[in-house]
Formats: structure tokens, C-alpha cells, sequence
């Protein structure tokens, strides 16, 4: 059993997936586009904002109404990184996490949020189950680049057949495809995003990741 489980490696997207900060992320910039007399529903903007992403949005915002993209962009930020005592775990994130930890499987993040990804997992007591964690202050090529991912799998000697990155939108699915590993589409009941056919797994509850490694470890047998 600890042979197959220790060649088992997780990768992880933080936003949306072990985080639930698509709350204070869509907030945040409502109020920022609020005090700039720009009326956009709460809605429409959790929903450009989890199908596409943050950078996607304001550079769209920027466009159509002749704003500067840096300063949009620093405004936002600011203001959902100040705010980040408020941001909770998923469902089931700690359970599963703890699970893969006892199991002896190596945990690792690759995300776009920057330093303030350290902050949250810190107050929220997640840091010690990531052997390593990758934020775009890394200077890694962005998704769906595998140039983070190929790394990792580099530096930790990863097996790609046993490696899995898990993520809530179809960005991570190519990430994971284009470095040839295994894909999990996280899609809770109440995300915009449709499956894409490309993943290899999809679930709603973070728990279901058991039932994966219990099917594997049955196929390997």
C-alpha cells in the first residue's frame, strides 16, 4: 500500500478550489467599479471572473470603458489582498488534504494569486500540507503553460502517470493536459463552469478525490 500511495503526487489551483475567495474577489471589485460610477452586477462579475479569470475581466473592463489597466489592476488587488482573514477553506479541502497527507502522497500549489497566498493558508492552517507552493511571483510562464507544472515534476522526480492537478476552471484542465498528467475538473453545484471532455475526472465535493485513489489503487493491483 505505501509503495502505491507514495508514488501519488497532487497538484493544486488555490482560488476556488482549496479556497473559497471568489466572495471577496467579486466584492472587491464591485466596489472598486462602484466607486469608479461603474454598475456592474455582483453576478455577472463572479461569473467572468470564475470562467475566465480575474486579469481576463479588468482587461476587458479597462477596454470598454478607457481605464488604465495598472491601476484598475492594483486598485483590485489591493483591496482583495487586504481582505484576506475573511476568505474560508472549501468544503471538505482540510479533510481531504489531511487524508493524502496520512496516506503518505505529497502535496504541491500552482497558482496565479500572488503573496497573499501565504497569508490565507497561514491563517487558515493549510501551509504545512504543501511540500511546495508555486504563485505567480514565481515568474512561471501563466496557464495553461505547463512551464510550473514541468517543474515540479522535474524537481520532485513525479512520476506523470501518478500526478494529478486538481482545479475548478478548464484553464487548469489544459495546464494538466499540456504537461501530460492526470486532470481533475472540481465543479461544486453552484460553479458556471462545464465540464470540457479533456479532464480525466470530475467531481463536486473535494471528498470524491477518494474514491479516485481507491479505484487506481484497485486498477494497480
Amino acid at each position: 500500500m505505501n509503495n502505491f500511495y507514495n508514488n501519488i503526487c497532487f497538484l493544486w489551483d488555490l482560488d476556488g478550489t482549496l479556497i473559497d475567495s471568489y466572495k471577496v474577489i467579486t466584492s472587491s471589485i464591485e466596489i472598486i467599479l462602484n466607486n469608479m460610477n461603474i454598475r456592474i452586477s455582483y453576478e455577472n462579475i463572479r461569473k467572468e471572473v470564475t470562467e475566465h479569470s480575474v486579469g481576463y475581466f479588468l482587461e476587458n473592463i479597462s477596454s470598454k470603458y478607457k481605464l488604465s489597466l495598472d491601476e484598475l489592476t492594483k486598485n483590485s488587488h489591493k483591496l482583495i489582498n487586504s481582505r484576506y482573514l475573511e476568505v474560508e477553506p472549501i468544503k471538505n479541502a482540510k479533510e481531504i488534504l489531511e487524508h493524502l497527507t496520512f496516506l503518505g502522497i505529497k502535496n504541491f500549489i500552482y497558482t496565479h494569486k500572488g503573496k497573499s497566498t501565504f497569508d490565507i493558508l497561514n491563517n487558515l492552517d493549510m501551509s504545512r500540507y504543501f511540500t511546495e507552493i508555486l504563485t505567480i511571483e514565481d515568474g512561471f510562464q501563466r496557464k495553461p503553460n505547463p512551464e510550473a507544472i514541468n517543474y515540479l515534476i522535474s524537481k520532485y522526480n513525479m512520476n506523470r502517470n501518478s500526478t494529478y492537478y486538481v482545479g475548478d476552471r478548464k484553464l487548469d484542465i489544459e495546464s494538466a493536459n499540456n504537461a501530460n498528467i492526470k486532470s481533475i475538473l472540481f465543479i461544486p453545484k453552484d460553479s458556471y463552469i462545464k465540464p470540457t471532455k479533456k479532464e480525466n475526472y470530475i467531481i463536486e465535493d473535494l471528498i470524491e478525490i477518494k474514491n479516485i485513489l481507491n479505484v487506481s489503487r484497485e486498477t494497480f493491483k
